[in-house]
């Protein structure tokens, strides 16, 4: 899986945790369940979030 900033069009919209920026520069961890509504047309203005682009969480560090 590419670890780069990728278009938000093309999120997963299955459910999987991904980090996503706003054209602020804000970050935010979304299922992209949920980052499918809160995109979608029929959301209120004032409930949406403008992802512009998206890439997978790092991975979790091991334990030693």
């Amino acid at each position: 899986m590419k670890s780069e900033w990728q278009p938000i069009e093309s999120a997963p919209k299955d459910g999987t945790l991904v980090l996503v920026v706003d054209g602020r520069g804000e970050m935010m961890i979304w299922s992209g369940l949920l980052l499918a509504h809160a995109m979608a047309e029929s959301t209120p203005s004032h409930l949406r979030f403008a992802a512009t682009h998206w890439m997978p969480l790092p991975e979790a560090p091991r334990e030693r």
